[in-house]
């Protein structure tokens, strides 16, 4: 009777031993989960700046899309209004009326040569000779008749024109009064890279209108007629051509300096509307992904295990 007494007590206190351990281990192990869990619930409940910063990439590519889309329907509408243009037929330039910017016209006169301006200096890729350095030649035009003048843009001429007067003359073909066909140009907008012009020593750099008029000593609202040609070969390439056009290209002739715009050049763009169009589509998929990155980041932060200091009692519990 005592040994079965005896067994039945030592059964009892090996099972409360048991469950006193379990317990332990319980208790600890969730003290481990509280220490991973409760970070994670504090940062989804209160984000702090630091959290809306994860946004800011995303901002930043929604803002470049926008920029992008900006960009497509401003030469959108600019391509729109230089192809009416150019479809309308010539007007005279002293005619009456003002012109407008891009209207096509036509002015009569003779070329003032001695007066020529140079703007410049501007790379061009020539058939045959690769790219060159160059100017624009700017010539002022007089109509005896009427008494009235112009500027024209005749278009590119290689350094070696630069102030000599006779090469613009002998370009002209005559001294006498020629007809030119244009459109009205207005001033270029330069880059924060380009310098700025000076008119005391006659270096222009871009296209103002209003200096390039005072300079050859005309007033400040003188038009300025941009010429064009219809000469295939004064198409500018805006893109890499393949090497079986450009040895076509090579093996054409010369074309006739000064190298005038090519109408085709006023409806194209290094970077047409299409590409704007691609490049938004880029910038909106970067700001729809950034943002769900940084959303996710933020309502599910990734998780930092650490054990709590209870390595001794872990160590005794894996022990028994």
């Amino acid at each position: 009777m005592f040994r079965q007494v005896l067994r039945r007590f030592s059964n009892r206190a090996f099972f409360a031993s048991s469950l006193g351990e379990t317990a332990s281990a319980t208790s600890i192990a969730g003290q481990a989960v509280y220490s991973t869990a409760a970070p994670s619930a504090e940062a989804a409940a209160k984000p702090g700046l630091t959290s809306l910063a994860l946004f800011v990439p995303s901002v930043v590519c929604g803002c470049l899309a926008y920029w992008q889309f900006e960009r497509k329907e401003w030469k959108e509408n600019l391509i729109k209004l230089r192809s009416e243009m150019l479809s309308n037929p010539a007007r005279d330039l002293f005619g009456p009326g003002d012109p407008q910017t891009y209207e096509k016209v036509t002015v009569s006169g003779v070329l003032l040569h001695d007066k020529s301006l140079f703007v410049g200096p501007r790379p061009r890729s020539i058939p045959g000779m690769g790219i060159q350095s160059g100017y624009l030649v700017v010539t002022p035009i007089y109509d005896s008749k009427r008494n009235a003048v112009a500027l024209v843009n005749r278009g590119w001429a290689p350094n070696s024109w630069l102030g000599d007067s006779g090469a613009l003359s002998r370009s002209a073909g005559t001294t006498g009064p020629v007809t030119l066909t244009g459109v009205v140009q207005p001033n270029e907008e330069p880059s924060a890279a380009m310098p700025d012009n000076n008119l005391d020593k006659l270096e222009f750099h871009w296209v103002d209108v209003p200096a390039l008029a005072r300079a050859c000593g005309l007033p400040p609202d003188t038009p300025l007629v941009q010429q064009l040609s219809d000469d295939p070969s004064t198409i500018q390439q805006g893109k890499a051509a393949s090497p079986l056009e450009a040895s076509r290209k090579a093996a054409g002739p010369l074309p006739t300096f000064p190298v005038a715009k090519n109408s085709a050049d006023l409806t194209r763009f290094v970077t047409m509307p299409s590409d704007h169009l691609i490049y938004a589509g880029i910038w909106s998929s970067l700001c729809v992904i950034l943002g769900f990155m940084a959303r996710h980041a933020i309502v599910h932060p990734p998780k930092r295990f650490k054990i709590v200091n209870n390595q001794q009692l872990w160590s005794s519990v894996n022990k028994q």
